[in-house]
């Protein structure tokens, strides 16, 4: 109703070419009407102020079911002093009327270039009135329909459970140790054996899956069109369907959920369905494992070809940039360049030891201020375009680290929070502190955020949000597992466009293994 009361109004302010506009609707149960939208300069209206019928012009014009001009007698005459201080020269008011129903009345005043309000333009309010009555009513009949049949819903579930409290069927499902629901041929649930589990298995959203709640909006990731039609065929076709390890939305809870048909065994009770739920978040977490450690073997299986391809001109790279550096004076950019490619490829070929377990000796420890500053410079090229200004508070305490390790998480961390950056006035924060035998490391950018749906699923091997060809899906699940190396925790903080917070927090121990 207040989407089509802006509509009119701002139809009525171009069709009249006027500065200003507002709208009330009626509230019926009250005898008054509440203002829902205004523009223009005297758009100094409260939203949500309301008005008795027969007040002011506005109420008058409800009362009276007729177009007004201000300066009609009968309009001056309702004027208050207040009003009066701020009168206009020309203001119309009308009512949107459907037979002897008023919805609402549109205000509109200030025609530009001085005409005056007159005949025509009450021809054309009377032309508003019916068309927009018309889709008033609609609207409200349908508000009507909607709210009568919730309540309904309502009512009649709560009548249900207490008569299937004494259904043979529904005490026998009561000792089921499953979540067990039955359905109607309009997919709503008549009935659920244990509610406190269905609302623990969704989470945030189950609070809204009730006795009465349409099964086709069911809160798990998965297309509502492809759930509507499975639902269907069930219904008329009689064809049972599974849904196995479906995520709840909002949550890390994995589902298993199966339909299968009820008329042949109810004889036709009412009941079209039933759907059992359980939580097979342990089962897929194994599974996810398993499949993880297929691919990673395959990816070990093809190291040993992957990296004497890469050592052979990976040493030939290495020894002509230590010659030009060699021909490079001291203190110029250049040689600063060369300096921060030999490391690179010191790194790159230390890891291609350990990836066939050749390294059994790690690279020397590092502080970790300077780990960070080295990432920082290597990340500047990537950050050139966006001009992203980095914030860095670090804590005076600066303990040794892992240098492989550290540096590893830094450049996958920040790496991520520059790709999610995509205005000029990115800022990457990097926060560091050393208390109670505990190093706190936090990196935040003002980004576009991680989707919630989504965030269940960040340190999930090989997936990713990025577009394809821009990531692997690997780099935070490098990060999880080099922190867990270290005896530490990661965990994310994050809304959609207002950016994201990792938090890690190591012992001060086991920073140097």
């Amino acid at each position: 109703m207040e989407k089509i009361a802006e509509e009119v109004m701002l139809h009525c302010m171009g069709e009249f070419e006027v500065e200003s506009g507002s709208v009330f609707l009626m509230k019926p149960q009250e005898a008054a009407l509440r203002l829902v939208s205004a523009a223009g300069p005297r758009a100094n209206h409260h939203c949500g102020d309301s008005v008795a019928i027969g007040n002011g012009i506005t109420g008058l014009v409800a009362k009276k079911r007729q177009p007004l001009i201000l300066n009609d007698m009968l309009a001056r005459s309702c004027l208050t002093p207040r009003q009066e201080e701020g009168m206009v020269k020309q203001f119309l008011s009308f009512p949107i009327v459907k037979e002897a129903t008023v919805f609402a009345v549109v205000n509109v005043t200030g025609p530009k270039g001085g005409r005056k309000f007159g005949n025509r333009e009450i021809e054309r309010c009377k032309a508003i009135s019916t068309h927009y009555g018309d889709r008033f009513e609609r609207a409200f009949k349908r508000g009507k329909s909607e709210l009568l049949r919730s309540s309904l819903y309502a009512i009649e579930g709560r009548k249900k459970v207490k008569e299937k409290e004494q259904d043979p069927m529904c005490r026998l499902l009561s000792c089921f140790p499953g979540c067990v629901l039955l359905f109607d041929a309009s997919f709503r649930i008549t009935f659920c054996n244990k509610e406190e589990e269905l609302h623990s298995l969704f989470g945030n959203a189950g609070r809204l899956v009730n006795v009465g709640f349409d099964l086709r909006k069911l809160p798990l990731e998965i297309s509502p069109d492809l759930l509507s039609r499975k639902l269907t065929d069930l219904r008329d076709r009689k064809l049972p369907f599974s849904l196995i390890n479906v995520r709840a939305v909002g949550s890390r809870r994995v589902l298993k959920v199966k339909f299968s048909a009820l008329d042949a065994l109810r004889g036709g009770s009412g009941e079209t369905g039933l759907a059992v739920l359980s939580d097979n978040t342990s089962n897929y977490e194994v599974q996810q494992k398993l499949i993880e450690s297929e691919r990673l073997s395959l990816i070990g299986s093809l190291t040993s070809i992957i990296v004497h391809e890469v050592n052979n001109p990976l040493d030939g790279v290495f020894r002509l940039v230590k010659m030009a550096r060699s021909n490079v004076s001291e203190g110029i950019p250049a040689d600063e360049y060369l300096d921060q490619a030999l490391k690179g490829l010191q790194r790159m070929s230390a890891l291609m030891k350990s990836f066939l377990g050749l390294s059994a000796k790690h690279e020397e420890p590092s502080s970790l201020n300077s780990v960070i500053k080295n990432v920082l410079a290597l990340v500047r090229c990537r950050n050139s375009e966006k001009n992203i200004k980095v914030d860095l508070k670090l804590s005076p305490r600066n303990p040794l680290v892992d240098a492989n390790h550290f540096h590893q998480i830094f450049v996958n961390l920040l790496a991520n929070a520059v790709d999610a950056i995509s205005s000029d006035n990115g800022i990457i924060t990097i926060k560091t502190s050393v208390r109670s035998h505990q190093l706190r490391i936090s990196i935040a950018d003002n980004g576009c955020g991680i989707p919630e749906a989504q965030q269940a699923r960040i340190f999930d091997a090989f997936w990713t949000t990025k577009e394809y060809g821009r990531g692997t899906g690997l780099g935070l699940t490098i990060v999880k597992k080099a922190v867990e190396r270290h005896g530490g925790t990661i965990r994310a903080e994050s809304r959609e466009d207002a950016g994201t917070t990792f938090y890690l927090t190591f012992p001060e121990s086991q920073l140097v293994t």
